[in-house]
């Protein structure tokens, strides 16, 4: 077997003798790439070829080695004793991983029939049980193992049936057959002979077929996992093969099997026969499944995994009218409501190393404001069947937040998994997640144009597995559907300052309308009773600035205070709080800024007294920290002075300390 990567440049004379010219891309300096993935059989090296996905490739120093470990160039014939791969934990894994890249391609195939990106060369001479001269070695070797795993119980009762007496010795035949040897005036026998009279022909396939899995063992190190101890001969396996007496063996006992499994079993026997003879006489055609662009299997694999029912629920938003294709829209509870809005995904397979750039996020947005547009319009024909979510508000002119993600496989080389998904998303150093975001107007998060991409790393190895098993379920939709939610609104209670406000004399028409300019982009509803206003508190970007942002704040809250009940909102379970009057003394106490301006003035300036203090807070603070009263300013410069007191003490003891001891 031997072992290439996509995307990673290989020598020409060294590709050339396992893969046609078609599938490389010839570089400079007489290199080659290849950019498929998939299964190839090479009549020439009479060898299997994989080509596995870049996503295995890792970036050590500016090297590429594959599994992290492997300079690609060395680990490519799997049979050379000198192969580092054969000492290493990965050599077992390699078989398996070349099996699910096989697997998950034909399910693509099986999805996608109408796109051509798949290139299936038919194996010729070969006739699987249904007829069809489609299947390749891989699939004969994968329905074998198959067949074991799913009738162990049927090699159970044969065994057990068998061994019910048939083969006890008949001692009267054996006495008056045979002559025995005598050793110390004692006859010792042999040979026996048993009770039974014909053959075992169950048996005989069994056999045969626990001899052929062992020498794919032999020969691929695929695990074989025994339900019942009979003595094979694997070699037995290849002698057959090499003089092509196997299908001669199948026909002779043909007519002895009429239980339904041992037919079938007899039939997976003939064909894997069938197969072998041609390849080891050199009679089969070059065979393949390859494909380029492996990155849309990959989206789809990611698609199958958490997306709803999108081609059949959502064709008309996944394909949008000027062109583009989402990758995965599903429908999921709102950010600020509980109905539900669409959640827009992008699938990226890149190398390690490798980010989503500017151009991504730039495409992604556009997709988001397609959805947007797609929903709102009223004009477009038949624009009611697509069954449409709340995204504007009429009341407040607000829009919903709608959420965009990208999705990218990866592989941790130190933890071969395919078991857990290790969903993870970028973080910033605080640890809370890290979010990309686009807007047209500072501090209006409800407004059309500001637009929030998250970003995730998954398990490469857990969707494959998932993919191509066709195991993907329900539950774990459900799970990273409320992952991708959670994670969303961490970020924004992080950066926004939520509320819900409700007019105190008037109609909320009338007092929205009254303050609309100051409110536009900031407040949506969806009740008409109760409109949400998110505030900016904390930077995003380059261009903003805290004290510009505490001062937006202020000032709203200073023009609707007479007109409105403010009240604070907690985002992540719809929580209604306290009247509120301002930002508060533990904000102030928790402000850098804050801690060091009382901090220097109590060491610069101690014959300030606390209201000299207190008046000069006011003039640089007032606007940060206007919901705090003058003894609450009180508390937190005594609090602070008596720390700094505290820290000049010690200073000054460390201070004589040295001077003594010099």
């Amino acid at each position: 077997m031997k072992i290439f990567f996509e995307d990673h440049s290989y020598h020409k004379d060294v590709v050339k003798k396992y893969l046609h010219d078609h599938y490389l891309t010839f570089l400079k300096n007489d290199m080659v790439q290849i950019h498929y993935v998939g299964y190839y059989y090479s009549k020439e090296a009479n060898d299997s070829v994989f080509v596995l996905p870049k996503v295995f490739i890792n970036i050590i120093g500016k090297e590429e080695k594959a599994f992290g470990s492997f300079n690609p160039n060395e680990i490519i014939d799997t049979s050379n004793i000198d192969n580092p791969l054969l000492k290493s934990e990965y050599y077992e894994e390699i078989f398996y991983l070349s099996t699910w890249i096989y697997r998950a391609i034909a399910r693509y195939k099986e999805r996608n029939n109408s796109e051509n990106i798949t290139e299936n060369v038919d194996v010729l001479n070969v006739q699987s049980i249904k007829g069809e001269q489609s299947e390749t070695w891989i699939d004969i070797i994968l329905r074998l193992i198959r067949f074991n795993n799913e009738h162990r119980n049927l090699f159970t009762y044969i065994a057990r049936i068998n061994s019910q007496g048939h083969n006890r010795i008949n001692w009267q035949k054996t006495i008056s057959r045979l002559t025995p040897t005598l050793q110390d005036d004692d006859p010792v026998y042999s040979q026996f002979l048993n009770k039974s009279k014909t053959i075992n022909f169950d048996e005989e396939l069994l056999i045969l077929f626990y001899s052929v899995l062992d020498y794919i063992h032999d020969e691929y190190n695929f695990k074989i996992i025994r339900h019942v101890n009979y003595q094979t001969n694997p070699k037995e396996v290849e002698r057959l093969i090499e003089s092509g007496k196997g299908t001669r063996l199948l026909r002779s006992i043909r007519r002895k099997y009429f239980k339904d499994e041992l037919v079938e079993l007899w039939d997976l026997l003939n064909v894997f026969f069938l197969k072998a003879e041609n390849v080891s006489s050199k009679r089969t055609h070059e065979e393949a499944l390859m494909v380029k662009d492996f990155n849309r299997v990959f989206e789809d694999m990611v698609d199958a995994l958490i997306s709803d029912d999108t081609k059949e629920k959502h064709e008309k938003l996944k394909d949008q009218p000027d062109g583009k294709i989402v990758d995965h829209i599903y429908r999921y509870e709102s950010l600020v409501y509980s109905d539900d809005i669409y959640y827009i995904g992008d699938s990226k397979y890149y190398k390690e190393g490798h980010d989503p750039g500017e151009n991504s996020i730039f495409k992604q947005f556009t997709y988001a404001k397609n959805v947007i547009q797609m929903n709102m319009d009223i004009f477009r024909p038949n624009a009611g069947d697509l069954g449409r979510p709340h995204y504007f508000d009429t009341l407040t002119e607000g829009y919903n937040v709608s959420p965009n993600f990208f999705i990218r496989g990866v592989v941790n080389p130190e933890h071969v998994n395919y078991t857990y998904d290790e969903l993870e998303a970028d973080v910033d150093k605080d640890g809370t997640p890290k979010i990309e975001q686009r807007r047209h107007h500072a501090n209006r998060l409800f407004d059309r144009d500001t637009l929030f991409v998250q970003k995730y790393n998954i398990n490469f190895l857990y969707v494959l597995s998932a993919y191509a098993s066709n195991s993907a379920d329900d539950i774990f939709k459900k799970q990273i559907h409320a992952k991708f939610r959670k994670n969303l609104i961490t970020w924004l209670e992080r950066h926004y300052q939520f509320f819900v406000i409700r007019p105190k004399k008037g109609s909320m028409k009338e007092m929205i309308d009254k303050h609309f300019r100051t409110l536009i982009g900031k407040i949506y509803s969806r009740t008409g009773s109760a409109v949400i206003l998110g505030m900016q508190c904390h930077e995003i970007s380059a261009d903003d600035n805290e004290d510009d942002l505490h001062n937006d704040l202020y000032d709203v809250f200073q023009t609707i205070k007479d007109d409105f009940e403010i009240r604070l909102y907690n985002l992540s379970d719809s929580s209604i709080g306290d009247i509120y009057v301002g930002p508060k003394l533990a904000s102030a106490a928790e402000d850098v800024e804050v801690m060091d301006f009382i901090s220097f003035y109590a060491r610069m300036r101690p014959d300030y007294t606390n209201l000299q203090l207190w008046s000069l807070l006011i003039e640089h603070f007032q606007k940060r920290y206007w919901g705090m009263n003058e003894k609450d300013w009180i508390h937190l410069i005594d609090a602070y002075r008596f720390e700094s007191r505290q820290y000049l003490n010690a200073n000054v003891a460390d201070e004589k300390s040295n001077d003594s001891i010099t």
